[in-house]
């Protein structure tokens, strides 16, 4: 019997949280049991996440004092939905402390201490804070699953086996800076761990990723849908699937949105766009978006004004929700052309292409009223074939789905493969995910409509 038959006694589940784990030979193991019990092993973690490859992986270490270390890596199970970078990071924290478990099962440890550092500060924050109550609507937040694996784990732990944790946090990326053999062990240590999430991807078909992540008895209770396991934001995305059919019928009958577009917009970046205004500026973008706004045109169909349904502003025309965006008025002129320019400069400090940035012009001022622009930019060619016919089929996308819906979020999901193709193809693009891109300019958009 050895601490290895232990380990192939767990879950499979288990195993996989994990990961595939390095061995090393039985005298070493037992240099680190011993340091457990000294009270000076030092463990870290981290996490990857590839939304582009629909990927996530994980690694740990736990090193002794004396530098012998058991180490390991593995894959992050659930669909691109649930699966994040903190889901990454709570994941390798788990694991290492279900192999902190093993040593004291295996070699009776009765009292000990474990520090851990991890690079996530949501991470390290909830592990500082602990978990005081067990209730369902605390553990079906961010991860639940894994929160409460971890949890047990470390109650085990401390009542078990009398071992104690600390948990802090180190940054990570350092070895960009300067060698890592200048670093303290645990920024050493976190530098190796990043360079084994990436190693995991390259680990054979049993060790990767896949979308079905089991249910553990830890978690009491999980919700499945369509085969899906729910591992975060649990009322919404309960309250998603009850209304979605009845949410594609109101877009359908209000704005004319078919099942084919339905799936054509970028929902995700209108909902985290939203969610970063205060609640009565939500309301008003979400009433502009679906043309509810209080215009003197409403106003005056519902008899809540006497005078006229004129535009206060130019005297020339009905108030409506179109007239908004497009009012000829002086001043409406002027506070619209400002404010176009400040969403320019924001989209240039988002990063947007040229390319992007010129199809937009040519297609929303006339939306809003303004003439068309002057900019050496907008008349730049576009010169690779792959990227004229993104552009393309994101121009005849955006046409279908309308481009002053643009201006309220509802945007084509092309955008995301134009402007990551265009980024691989510039050696000085930013480091970034083509969805936090469209995140921002998302944002850009809605507050220039405001």
């Amino acid at each position: 019997m050895s601490i290895i038959n232990l380990y192939d006694t767990l879950p499979p589940a288990l195993q996989r949280i994990v990961g595939k784990v390095d061995w090393p030979p039985m005298e070493t193991l037992e240099q680190i049991a011993t340091s457990i019990k000294d009270g000076t092993t030092v463990g870290a973690s981290d996490g990857s996440d590839r939304k582009d490859e629909a990927a996530s992986s994980h690694a740990w270490i736990l090193q002794a004092r004396d530098g012998s270390e058991i180490a390991g890596n593995g894959p992050v199970d659930g669909t691109t939905k649930f699966r994040n970078i903190h889901r990454a990071e709570l994941q390798g924290q788990t694991a290492l402390f279900i192999i902190v478990s093993l040593f004291a099962k295996f070699y009776g440890i009765c009292s000990g201490k474990v520090a851990s550092f991890c690079d996530n500060q949501a991470v390290v924050r909830k592990m500082k804070r602990g978990w005081r109550t067990f209730r369902l609507r605390h553990t079906k937040g961010p991860d639940s699953d894994m929160q409460a694996i971890l949890r047990a784990t470390l109650d085990n732990l401390r009542i078990g086996h009398n071992i104690t944790h600390t948990t802090d946090w180190v940054r990570g990326h350092q070895d960009d800076e300067q060698d890592i053999r200048s670093f303290p062990k645990e920024v050493a240590l976190n530098i190796r761990m990043d360079a084994a999430t990436k190693a995991a991807y390259e680990l054979p078909q049993l060790w990767l990723t896949q979308e079905f992540v089991s249910f553990f008895p830890q978690e009491g209770c999980a919700v499945y849908i369509d085969n899906v396991k729910v591992t975060s934001s649990l009322y919404s995305t309960l309250s998603e699937h009850w209304h979605m059919e009845d949410a594609r019928s109101y877009l359908l009958v209000r704005h004319g949105i078919t099942d084919e577009l339905f799936w054509n917009i970028h929902w995700p970046s209108l909902r985290f766009s939203l969610k970063k205004f205060s609640y009565h500026r939500r309301a008003t973008l979400i009433k502009a978006l679906h043309r509810h706004l209080p215009t003197q045109s409403k106003l005056y169909k519902q008899g809540r004004i006497a005078m006229s349904s004129l535009c206060p502003r130019c005297l020339h025309a009905e108030e409506t929700h179109d007239h908004i965006y497009c009012c000829p008025g002086a001043e409406a002129v002027k506070q619209r052309r400002d404010d176009w320019k400040e969403l320019i400069k924001q989209l240039g400090k988002n990063r947007t292409s040229l390319i992007i940035l010129r199809a937009w012009q040519e297609h929303l001022l006339p939306v809003i009223g303004l003439p068309p622009s002057t900019d050496i930019t907008a008349t730049r060619p576009v010169i690779d074939d792959d990227i004229s016919y993104m552009l393309h089929y994101a121009i005849q996308d955006q046409t279908e789905i309308g481009w002053s819906k643009l201006l309220l979020g509802l945007g084509s999901k092309v955008r995301i493969s134009l402007q990551s193709s265009i980024d691989s193809q510039n050696p000085r693009a930013p480091q970034r995910r083509a969805d936090d891109w469209l995140n921002s300019t998302i944002y850009s958009l809605l507050k220039f409509s405001l």
